[in-house]
């Protein structure tokens, strides 16, 4: 499943693998990984506040951030900013490559 972040260039791949999630986040603007493959918790609900992204676990409280920089994932009681909720992209068919960067990289 993948997220598309229009406004940083990163598309955030969650991986199920039985009984375990994964996270890749791929910077498709410079054709790079951002943050390797790491195991997270189950993630329920995305979310965005600006740059950064958020998700909740399943039976867990608070939320994980993914941190660019550390290049990991951590946990945080309470996010920074307003929370904006996001859904998962299924279908790669809609990304258009030559418009990667911005807000119109999706197709109509």
């Amino acid at each position: 499943l993948v997220i598309p972040d229009t406004t940083g260039g990163n598309l955030y791949l969650v991986w199920e693998n039985d009984p375990q999630y994964r996270l890749t986040v791929f910077d498709y603007k410079n054709i790079r990984v951002r943050v390797p493959t790491t195991v997270i918790a189950k993630p329920v609900k995305w979310y965005s506040s600006g740059l950064s992204f958020y998700f909740t676990a399943d039976k867990e409280k608070g939320y994980y951030t993914i941190e660019m920089f550390t290049k990991s994932i951590t946990g945080t009681e309470k996010p920074d900013g307003t929370l904006t909720p996001v859904s998962y992209l299924v279908d790669f068919g809609k990304i258009d490559a030559s418009k990667c960067c911005g807000g119109n990289f999706l197709k109509k």
